[in-house]
C-alpha cells in the first residue's frame, strides 16, 4: 500500500498472513492511495475484502509530554500538497523547550511564500516567531524563551518535497523564571539582578495547592514598564492551571493591585518583558486562604478538613451575604477546637463579627468541645455575618460545623452594590410609628458615594426630633454628620468623602407621613469632577489628582455647612498652568452657593492665599482646564467647624449676602462684615434685596449699616426691607453691616452690593489718598477725582510714597496717555493751574514733592482699559497757620502778629487738655478790621473740637481782655480775613482747669447729675460725664430723675449716652423732657454721656446712678489681660447669677487664643461635685452661650489653653453661693 498514486509515492507497507493491516485501517496523507496484490495461489480461501471512505485531512496536535518528536505529514515519504498542519507544545512551568532538528527538505522560496514551517512562541496575548523555514539546510537547535511553542506547517498545491523531523526535549529556564508552587505559602518575584529585571523574558509560575484550598494574592511590590493595555511589558495572573483559564487580571506601572483572593486550588503567573525599558519587577506573595462567600439563602460552614483535624497555623475567613432586609442566623452544629473557653480561647477558636469584616462587632468567640455549643443561634443586625477560624501552630482537632438561615427585616442592611435605592419602612402605604432603621452603604476602595433623593415627607420639626433622617458617613475614623433632614421639603444631594455612608430613619409614636426614596450610586474618585458636599470637614481634589489633570475639564463644588458657621479652605498643593488673569485654567471661588455669588477670586498658577474662610455656610468652587498644558492641580482640605458668620471685605467693590440667600436665613444668627476701602474713598451701599420676616420697627430680623469699624461706629440705621430705598452713602472709607435674626423663619434674606466712590473733598490738617484696590492692581476704566481743601490761605504739601503706574511713552506727544495721575490748584472749587500729569518714564518714576499756592488741590486719577498696575499712595498735609495743640498750657498769635495779619486767610486751632478738664482761654490783644458785627474780619471760638460744637464768643476788637472756658477738654479757635483790611490781630494764653460740668468717674459706682441739680441747669451747656469702671467689666446707668426741656426729637436740649469714650461711639440713649430710659447698659468698660442745653428753657436736669457689672464685650486684634474685681457684683442669692465676657477678634479671620492662669472658684468644704453645681465657669464658641461648649470647670484647677474655631470666644461665670469667685486669664488675637 502506498501513500499516493503510484508505486513511487511513500510505502505504507506490505501485508500478508491473516491480520488486518494496521489494525484494520489506514489513513492516507493523499487524496490517493496505490494498492497492488500479487496472489500466487487460486485458493478461495484466501484474500482480503475492504471497504473505504474520504474524510478531511488532519494533522498537529498538542503536546504536553517533556519530550518528543514532530514530523510532517508523510513521512518518511513527501508530504501532500495543501495542508495546513498545527503543533501546540505546552511542557511544565518553569522550563523551557529545546528544538534539535533532524532533517528540513521543503520546497525552497525567497520569501517562504509557498511551502514552509513556521515556530512561534506565545508570550501573554503575543505571538513571536522564532523561526521560518523553506529550504534544504538542517538549522541549529532553538530554544523558546517561555514553557509553549506552536510549530505551523503549511504546503501549498504545486510541488512536494521530503518535508521534516524535529526532536524538541525541555532545558531549565533563565534563574527565577518560572517554577511550580506547592508550599501552603510563598513568594513569587521577577527574574533579574540588581534594580532591574532581566529583558525579553517569559516566564510561568505555577501554583498548585491541595483541592478544597484557595489561594489569596499580595503584591508587595510593583515596577514594570507600563503603557495602555500593558502591551510591552505585563504580568498576568489566571484562575486555573494554564492561560486558558479565566484571567484574572493583567497589571503593569508602579500602582500596587489590590489583594485577591481566588476561587481556586491552581492558578498560573506569567511575566512578559521585552527588551526595551526595564524597572525592579514585581513581588508577589500567596498565601493558602481558607474559608469564603456565602450567598445561597441558607448553608454549611465547615472548618478545613472537617470532620478530620484542621490544619495548624491557618486564618480561615467566612463571609455570609444576603440580600438588604435580611438578617442571618447562625447555629453551630458541631464544634471540637482546641482551648479553653473560660481562659478566652487565646490558641484556637472562631470568632462570629455581626458585620462585614474582621472589624465588625464580636458577638461570639468560641472553643472548645461540644458542651461549649451556645444553646441561642447568633444574629445579624443586617445582611451580612462574617466569621474567623484560627489555629495556631500546635495541636488541632476536629473543628467546627454550622449551618445559617436567614429572617426578614423591616428596613435596613448593608449595600454593596451600585446602583441602589433606600427606602423608607413600608413602601407607598408610607411608615408606622417607632420606626428604627440603619442603612449601611460601602463602596469599593477608590471610590465615593452620591446620594439622590426621589421623593422626601416626613412630620415636620423645628429642629427635627420628631421623625427624621440623618446621613452620616465615615472619615478619617469618625462617624461624620453630614445632614439632619424632616419635613417634605426635597434635602440636597450630596457626595461623601469616604467610601461608607450610613442612613438613620427614626419616627416617633405621633404621626406617620410616606417617608423617603434615594437613590445611590458609587463614584471613582480618580474619574469624578464635582459634587456637593454637606461633611463638616473634606477634601476635595482636581481630577486625577496627584496626577496632572486632563484638558477641557469644568468642575462645580459645593460645600455646605450647618447653618450659623463658616467653612475655612486650607489649599494643600496648588499648581495650575499660570497667566496673567487665570484665562486658561483656573480655580475660581464665591461666598455662596451659586455661580454668580459673591467672588472671592480666582485663582491659578501657584499663587492661592493659605487660607480662605467662608462668610457664610457656603461656599462654591469651580475648576476649569483648557485644550492645554495640564498642570499637577490641587488638594484642599476644608473645616467648617467655625462658629459665626460675616468677614472682612477690602475690595474696591463686593457683594453680601445674608446665609443660605436666597433659600431663607437661620434663626439666632448674629453676622458682622467689616468693609474697608482704600483711604480717601467713600462707600456706596445698595439694598438689592432685603426680605425678613415682616416686623415694622425692625425689632426682630433686620440689617443695620453703621460708617465706621466694629470699634467705633457712628450713624447707624436699621432696614427691613428694600423699599424704596435710596443708595447709602458712607462719609468714610470704612463701614459696618451687622445682620441680626431673631426666633422665627421667613424671608429670603438679603444682598446688597457695594463700591467705593473715589472722589470727594477732604478737609482737616493731613491726610492720605490710595487708588482703588491699592496696594492692588487697580481697575480699568477708572476716573477718580479728590479736592484737598486746607482753611484759606494756606496751602498744601503732597508727597509719595508709593507710585507705580502703566509707564509712559516718552517718544509720543501725550506721553502720558494711558493710565495718570493729574493734579491742579485752585480755589472755589474749580481748578486753575495744572501742577503736573505724572506716570512713570525714564528718569522719573515716583513724582516730586509738590506745595501748592492756593488751599485746594485737584487730584484727578485717570485708567485706560488695558494693564493694571499697583496703583499709588499719596500723603497730604496743611502748610500755614493754626494746628492741633495738646498741651496744659501756652500762648497763640495770629499769623506776624503784632503785624498785620495777611488777607484772605483762615486759621484754625484745635486746643485739647487731659480729658475731665477745660480748656481756659485769655484774649489778651484782639484787633481786626472794625466794622459794627464782625462782619469781615473775625475770630470765633467754639466749645469743642470742630464749628459744630456750641460757638462761645465772636470777636473783631475788644479794648480789655477777654476769657473763656470750654464746657470740654477742647475747644476750637478760628481767624477769619477777607481780601481787605486786616489788624494787629490777636494774643491769647490758654491753660487747664476744672471743669464746671460733666467730669471724669473712676470707680465701681457713683451718681452724675447736671450741673445746679436740682435747681435748673444753665444755658448754652455742652457738658460730658465718662464714667469708666474696672478693666474687662461693663457699666450699669439708671437714671433716676429727667426733667429737661422737650423738643421734637429732642433736638434742642437733650442727654446722649455712647457705649465708649467719645461721641463717635454708638448711641444707646437720646432723650428730654420727663422720658427716663430704663436701666443702660455698656458693652465695655466705659460710658460716655452729654447733655446739651440751647440759651432758652431750662429745667431741674438729671440724676443718674451707675455701677460696675460684670461681664464685658472685648474687642481686640492684639493681646489683652482679664482680671475680674473681688466684689463681681453678682446678686448673690440661691437662684444663681450669670456673667458673660465675649472676647472677640477685630479681624473676623482671625482667632482667640485664652490662658487661664488663676483660677479661684473654691466650694464649700473644699471640694467640688463634678456637676460644678456652686460655682461654673464655662467658655463657649462664638459671641454668646448658644455655642459649642468648650469646656465647664470650678474648683481651683485651671482649663488648658483654648484657641477658638471662629473669632469669637465667650466665658461664661455662674455662681449659686454667697462665696467670693475670682480668676484671671490672658488672651489674643492671632491669625494662625
Amino acid at each position: 500500500v502506498h501513500d499516493g498514486k503510484s508505486t513511487a509515492d511513500h510505502l505504507i507497507g506490505r501485508f500478508c498472513g491473516d491480520k488486518a493491516p494496521r489494525n484494520g485501517t489506514i489513513i492516507t496523507t493523499h487524496n490517493h492511495l496505490y494498492m497492488w496484490v500479487n496472489m500466487r495461489t487460486t485458493d478461495p480461501q484466501n484474500g482480503f475484502a475492504l471497504h473505504w471512505e474520504s474524510i478531511e485531512p488532519s494533522c498537529g496536535g498538542f503536546l504536553e509530554a517533556d519530550y518528543g518528536t514532530i514530523s510532517s505529514p508523510g513521512t518518511p515519504g513527501k508530504y501532500p500538497l495543501n495542508r495546513n498542519c498545527t503543533w501546540e507544545i505546552n511542557v511544565r512551568a518553569g522550563r523551557r523547550i529545546m528544538f534539535h532538528f533532524f532533517t528540513m527538505q521543503i520546497e525552497e522560496h525567497a520569501l517562504c511564500a509557498k511551502d514552509y514551517l513556521q515556530i512561534n512562541e506565545t508570550l501573554g496575548e503575543r505571538a513571536i516567531q522564532l523561526g521560518l523555514y523553506c529550504n534544504h539546510t538542517v538549522p541549529a537547535p532553538l530554544y523558546t524563551s517561555g514553557n509553549t511553542a506552536i510549530l505551523y506547517f503549511h504546503s501549498d498545491g504545486d510541488t512536494q518535497d521530503q518535508g521534516f523531523q524535529i526532536g524538541y526535549s525541555t532545558v531549565a529556564t533563565s534563574p527565577g523564571c518560572g517554577g511550580v508552587f506547592t508550599t501552603p505559602e510563598g513568594t513569587i518575584r521577577s527574574p533579574g539582578t540588581g534594580d532591574e529585571y532581566a529583558p525579553s523574558q517569559y516566564c510561568v509560575w505555577t501554583i498548585q495547592l491541595p483541592p478544597g484550598e484557595r489561594i489569596r494574592l499580595t503584591f508587595q511590590d510593583m515596577d514594570i514598564e507600563g503603557n495602555q493595555n500593558c502591551y510591552y511589558d505585563s504580568l498576568k495572573i489566571y484562575e486555573g492551571s494554564n492561560e486558558d483559564a479565566p484571567l484574572i487580571g493583567t497589571y503593569c506601572g508602579e500602582e500596587l493591585p489590590f489583594p485577591r483572593t481566588l476561587n481556586s486550588n491552581v492558578a498560573t503567573v506569567t511575566f512578559t518583558s521585552d527588551s526595551s525599558f526595564q524597572g525592579r519587577g514585581f513581588t508577589l506573595q500567596y498565601e493558602t486562604h481558607c474559608g469564603g462567600e456565602f450567598h445561597d439563602p441558607s448553608g454549611i460552614i465547615t472548618s478545613p478538613y472537617y470532620p478530620n483535624h484542621y490544619p495548624e497555623g491557618r486564618t480561615c475567613h467566612y463571609e455570609i451575604v444576603q440580600p438588604p432586609e435580611k438578617s442571618i442566623v447562625l447555629n453551630v452544629l458541631d464544634m471540637d477546637i482546641e482551648g479553653h473557653w473560660h481562659s478566652g480561647c487565646f490558641f484556637d477558636y472562631l470568632v462570629v463579627h455581626d458585620g462585614d469584616n474582621e472589624n465588625a462587632t464580636e458577638i461570639g468567640r468560641l472553643c472548645g468541645g461540644s458542651e461549649k455549643i451556645p444553646s441561642d443561634p447568633f444574629y445579624s443586625t443586617h445582611n451580612y455575618m462574617y466569621l474567623q477560624f484560627h489555629t495556631d501552630g500546635s495541636y488541632s482537632y476536629r473543628g467546627f460545623k454550622a449551618n445559617y438561615t436567614t429572617i426578614d427585616r423591616r428596613c435596613g442592611g448593608l449595600f454593596k452594590e451600585s446602583p441602589g435605592v433606600i427606602r423608607s419602612p413600608g413602601g407607598d402605604s408610607g411608615y408606622s410609628n417607632e420606626e428604627n432603621c440603619t442603612w449601611t452603604i460601602q463602596a469599593p476602595v477608590g471610590h465615593v458615594i452620591e446620594l439622590t433623593w426621589v421623593s422626601f415627607e416626613l412630620e415636620t420639626h423645628f429642629r427635627c426630633q420628631n421623625d427624621y433622617v440623618e446621613v452620616t458617613e465615615e472619615y478619617d475614623g469618625e462617624d461624620i454628620s453630614i445632614m439632619k433632614v424632616c419635613g417634605r421639603d426635597m434635602p440636597s444631594n450630596v457626595i461623601s468623602m469616604g467610601r461608607i455612608m450610613n442612613i438613620y430613619f427614626h419616627s416617633d409614636e405621633s404621626v406617620s407621613y410616606n417617608g423617603f426614596v434615594a437613590n445611590y450610586k458609587f463614584v471613582d474618585t480618580s474619574k469624578s469632577c464635582g459634587g456637593r458636599y454637606l461633611a463638616s470637614v473634606g477634601v476635595f481634589t482636581s481630577p486625577g489628582y496627584p496626577s496632572r489633570y486632563p484638558n477641557d475639564q469644568e468642575c462645580e463644588w459645593v460645600i455646605e455647612a450647618p447653618n450659623r458657621m463658616q467653612i475655612r479652605l486650607n489649599p494643600i498643593s496648588f499648581d495650575l498652568e499660570p497667566s496673567g488673569n487665570c484665562d486658561y485654567d483656573y480655580l475660581e471661588i464665591r461666598n455662596g452657593a451659586h455661580a454668580n455669588s459673591p467672588l472671592i477670586g480666582t485663582f491659578c498658577g501657584d499663587e492661592i492665599p493659605g487660607s480662605i474662610v467662608s462668610f457664610t455656610n457656603h461656599l462654591y468652587i469651580k475648576f476649569y482646564s483648557d485644550s492645554s498644558r495640564p498642570a499637577d492641580g490641587f488638594r484642599i482640605e476644608w473645616d467648617s467647624t467655625q462658629r459665626g458668620c460675616g468677614g472682612s471685605l477690602t475690595g474696591s467693590s463686593g457683594d453680601i449676602m445674608s446665609p443660605n440667600y436666597p433659600s431663607g436665613y437661620s434663626p439666632f444668627s448674629f453676622c458682622t462684615w467689616n468693609i474697608a476701602v482704600n483711604q480717601g474713598n467713600k462707600i456706596q451701599i445698595i439694598l438689592v434685596d432685603v426680605d425678613f420676616q415682616a416686623d415694622g420697627d425692625c425689632r426682630g430680623d433686620y440689617l443695620q449699616i453703621s460708617e465706621g469699624t466694629n470699634s467705633i461706629m457712628k450713624n447707624s440705621q436699621k432696614y427691613c426691607s428694600a423699599t424704596n430705598h435710596a443708595p447709602i452713602d458712607i462719609s468714610s472709607n470704612t463701614a459696618t453691616v451687622q445682620f441680626m435674626s431673631g426666633f422665627g423663619h421667613g424671608g429670603n434674606g438679603f444682598h446688597i452690593k457695594y463700591h467705593s466712590i473715589c472722589s470727594g473733598k477732604l478737609k482737616g490738617y493731613s491726610g492720605v489718598i490710595e487708588s482703588p484696590n491699592f496696594p492692588n492692581d487697580y481697575p480699568s476704566n477708572t476716573n477718580c477725582s479728590w479736592i484737598i481743601e486746607a482753611p484759606i490761605g494756606n496751602k498744601i504739601n503732597i508727597s509719595f510714597s508709593h507710585f507705580d503706574l502703566e509707564p509712559g511713552r516718552e517718544w509720543r506727544a501725550n506721553p502720558c496717555g494711558y493710565d495718570y495721575l493729574k493734579i491742579r490748584e485752585g480755589e472755589n472749587d474749580e481748578p486753575v493751574t495744572e501742577l503736573g500729569t505724572f506716570c512713570p518714564l525714564e528718569g522719573m518714576q515716583m513724582p516730586p514733592r509738590i506745595t501748592s499756592t492756593t488751599n485746594q488741590l485737584f487730584i484727578n486719577f485717570v485708567t485706560d482699559n488695558s494693564l493694571h498696575y499697583g496703583g499709588f499712595r499719596l500723603e497730604w498735609i496743611v502748610h500755614g497757620c493754626g494746628g492741633h495743640i495738646k498741651q496744659a498750657s501756652g500762648e497763640i498769635t495770629s499769623p506776624d502778629y503784632p503785624k498785620p495779619y495777611p488777607t484772605e486767610i483762615d486759621c484754625e486751632w484745635v486746643i485739647e487738655v487731659e480729658y475731665g478738664h477745660s480748656v481756659q482761654i485769655n484774649f489778651t490783644d484782639v484787633q481786626t478790621e472794625k466794622t459794627g458785627g464782625c462782619d469781615y474780619d473775625k475770630i470765633e471760638v467754639f466749645g469743642g473740637a470742630s464749628d459744630e460744637a456750641p460757638k462761645l464768643a465772636e470777636l473783631c476788637h475788644t479794648d480789655k481782655p477777654r476769657l473763656y472756658v470750654s464746657p470740654i477738654n477742647k475747644m476750637m479757635i478760628r481767624l477769619h480775613s477777607d481780601w481787605s483790611h486786616s489788624g494787629r490781630g490777636f494774643s491769647a494764653k490758654f491753660s487747664t482747669v476744672q471743669t464746671m460740668c460733666g467730669g471724669v468717674f473712676k470707680a465701681p459706682q457713683g451718681a452724675i447729675h447736671s450741673q445746679n441739680y436740682p435747681m435748673n441747669y444753665p444755658v448754652n451747656q455742652n457738658c460730658e460725664w465718662l464714667i469708666q469702671v474696672d478693666n474687662h467689666h461693663v457699666v450699669n446707668l439708671t437714671f433716676t430723675d429727667v426733667d429737661i426741656e422737650g423738643s421734637r426729637n429732642c433736638s434742642v436740649d437733650y442727654v446722649k449716652v455712647f457705649d465708649g469714650p467719645t461721641r463717635e461711639h454708638k448711641v444707646l440713649a437720646h432723650f428730654c423732657a420727663h422720658d427716663k430710659p430704663p436701666p443702660i447698659l455698656s458693652s465695655g468698660d466705659t460710658l460716655l454721656v452729654v447733655m446739651q442745653s440751647d440759651m432758652a428753657d431750662v429745667g431741674k436736669g438729671f440724676r443718674a446712678e451707675f455701677e460696675r457689672a460684670c461681664g464685658a464685650r472685648i474687642v481686640t486684634n492684639g493681646t489683652g489681660t482679664l482680671v475680674t474685681a473681688s466684689d463681681l457684683h453678682l446678686k448673690n442669692s440661691w437662684d444663681g447669677h450669670n456673667c458673660s465676657w465675649i472676647i472677640v477678634a477685630e479681624n473676623p479671620g482671625d482667632h482667640i487664643t485664652l490662658t487661664i492662669p488663676h483660677m479661684d472658684l473654691a466650694c464649700a468644704y473644699g471640694s467640688c461635685d463634678e456637676e460644678c453645681s456652686e460655682h461654673a465657669l464655662q467658655i463657649y464658641e462664638g459671641e454668646g452661650v448658644d455655642g459649642p461648649k468648650r469646656g465647664q470647670w470650678c474648683g481651683l484647677k485651671t482649663p488648658p489653653v483654648i484657641v477658638s474655631t471662629g473669632n469669637a470666644l465667650t466665658l461664661h461665670l455662674a455662681t449659686y453661693s454667697y462665696s467670693d469667685v475670682s480668676f484671671s486669664a490672658t488672651y489674643s488675637a492671632l491669625n494662625s
